[in-house]
């Protein structure tokens, strides 16, 4: 055994890595351009992340859950626009004189001066774009301005076997042989599903009509040419003059709806022997037939999606207002509950160590509430299953172009089964991204608890700090089977400080069904003993501007 084990060690030895440490002497040598492109460019991320976090400490504070930063430019209307075929016409013939300058120059450079001193105009020019890009370790130094470009796609030419190919082979490269559909007719999609049933109906009828003028304009012109290839109740087209473009039109809409009434058709053998004179009327109303298949099928394909479209979403409501309440007091002026703040008993420790405890009262931190409401909530199978409730907070950033959007962590954020009432609760406390910098210290210094001082509205409303609030809610409808979703987004002034949603569930008497009274789903109450901010025209004017920051309003309900 001890020959095994001493066996095993050597091997163990020889096949261990072994730490070489050479030592360089000091040179005078310069770096290696690598290296100086290395630093340069963590000096330019440093530069950058100080910009974005504002270069203070509460950069990593407002990193803890960040999902993403969104720059905006604040610039005035119609400041970048397309360029015009005159501006660019002018562009083109300055760009054109500046390359033919650029030629003069060249041919002007010397070939036996030193370009290395920078004689020759060749030199110089490199000299002063490596002085203008070149590496600094200077970071006090400004970099240069930068440079902004319209990135265009190139699109190669494509000869006629080439496309030929495409229609009839198939390519396993799809990312570059892909369907490229119309702009304006993407356009029209997204449009009919923004708008309603009826904007869509109108829609659908102006282009049936369009449609169906223009073959008409086509087959009146063919008509005049042979009026024996089209027959009208028996008679050529063009017996009553008058009455052209109108038989034209019954026969474009008849063919384009394959309804056919048999008053108006193309000829047949036996109504007009020159049948090869009628090739073009025979086209047009082979192509109109065609076509008017097609848009039918689009339309039905619209309609299906507008439907499918409505089941999606969840058929829920949101709250108009957010709600925050704080700690309740009693008709005194106390704590409704006092938190004992001497030594724990444990199992281990059944007596108190010390007997000088004492029983002082913190204030819990106050919670911001919203409320969804099912509207399906009094209709039995209404519910929505494995339900999933997420906010996200907008905020602005170390300047005034930039966002930044903070997930919010809710109280409860799982429903399994959600059929009438569901608020979502948060609770401002020290690691809530909704207070400001300072408001969170303050309540990290007190224990985790809110201060006694800031215990009421004008105090919580300094101490916020969000301009958006975005709920989003998903689930699985029970009426449909599908995923639905709904969302909301909340603004600043949504923000009511010391109010509470109203209660909407109620029972009739002699019955134990509970239902849902929507006419309440908007109302709040104020908290007892004056603890509600004032609000419209008794709001205190310490609030500053609050009011013109105002998205919603209350409407005093009187018995």
């Amino acid at each position: 055994k001890l020959r095994i084990i001493r066996s095993g060690l050597k091997c163990w030895i020889s096949t261990k890595p072994k730490l070489h440490i050479h030592h360089q002497p000091p040179t005078s040598a310069p770096r290696p351009a690598l290296d100086e492109q290395a630093t340069t460019m963590a000096k330019r991320k440093k530069r950058l992340r100080k910009s974005v976090t504002g270069g203070g400490g509460s950069g990593q504070q407002q990193d803890e859950g960040l999902l993403w930063v969104q720059e905006v430019q604040i610039r005035p209307k119609y400041e970048r626009h397309a360029m015009s075929r005159y501006d660019r016409f002018k562009s083109s013939i300055k760009k054109s004189a500046k390359m033919s300058e650029t030629d003069q120059n060249d041919d002007l450079d010397d070939p036996d001066l030193d370009e290395d001193e920078g004689t020759t105009p060749k030199a110089a020019s490199r000299n002063a774009n490596f002085e203008e890009y070149g590496d600094s370790d200077d970071d006090s130094s400004d970099p240069p301005e930068p440079r902004q470009f319209t990135v265009n796609s190139v699109v190669t030419t494509v000869t006629f076997w080439k496309r030929l190919q495409r229609i009839f082979c198939t390519y396993d490269d799809t990312e570059e042989y892909s369907y490229r559909p119309n702009s304006l007719f993407v356009s029209y999609i997204n449009w009919t599903f923004q708008k309603g049933f009826m904007v869509v109906f109108v829609s659908f009828l102006g282009i049936f009509m369009f449609i169906n003028f223009v073959f008409a304009g086509f087959l009146k012109l063919a008509g005049d040419v042979n009026p024996g290839c089209i027959k009208v109740s028996g008679a050529d087209f063009g017996y009553n003059p008058s009455t052209r473009l109108a038989d034209a039109f019954a026969l474009s809409w008849t063919t384009f709806t394959t309804v056919g009434y048999g008053m108006i058709f193309t000829s047949t053998g036996t109504d007009y022997h020159e049948q090869h004179e009628c090739s073009a009327v025979v086209f047009l109303c082979t192509t109109e037939s065609f076509v008017g298949l097609l848009y039918a099928g689009m339309c039905a394909a619209i309609l299906f999606g507008k439907v499918g479209r409505i089941q999606s979403h969840a058929q829920v409501k949101f709250s108009n207002a957010l709600c925050i309440s704080m700690h309740r007091l009693d008709s005194s002026g106390k704590l409704v509950k006092s938190i004992h703040s001497g030594p724990l008993l444990t199992p281990q420790s059944p007596s108190e160590v010390t007997p000088q405890t004492e029983t002082r009262e913190k204030l819990p931190c106050p919670v911001l509430k919203f409320q969804v409401i099912n509207k399906l909530g009094n209709t039995a199978g209404g519910e929505i299953m494995d339900a999933n409730m997420r906010a996200v907070i907008g905020n602005k950033g170390a300047t005034a172009t930039i966002s930044t959007f903070i997930k919010l962590q809710l109280a409860e954020f799982e429903h399994p089964f959600f059929s009438r009432v569901w608020q979502g609760r948060h609770v401002l406390d020290a690691n809530s991204p909704m207070l400001t910098p300072f408001a969170r210290n303050m309540v990290r210094d007190n224990d985790g608890y809110w201060p006694e001082g800031w215990n009421n509205p004008k105090s919580v409303r300094n101490a916020l700090q969000f301009t958006d609030l975005i709920v989003i809610l998903t689930g699985i409808s029970n009426v449909s089977a599908a995923t639905v979703h709904g969302y909301r987004r909340y603004k600043y002034g949504d923000v009511l400080v010391g109010y509470e949603f109203a209660p909407i569930l109620f029972s009739e008497s002699g019955s134990s069904k509970i239902s849902i009274d929507f006419r309440l789903a908007h109302d709040v109450i104020e908290q007892t003993h004056g603890r509600a901010e004032p609000f419209g025209e008794e709001e205190d004017a310490s609030l500053g501007s609050m009011q013109s920051q105002r998205s919603i309003r209350l409407l005093e309900i009187k018995d």
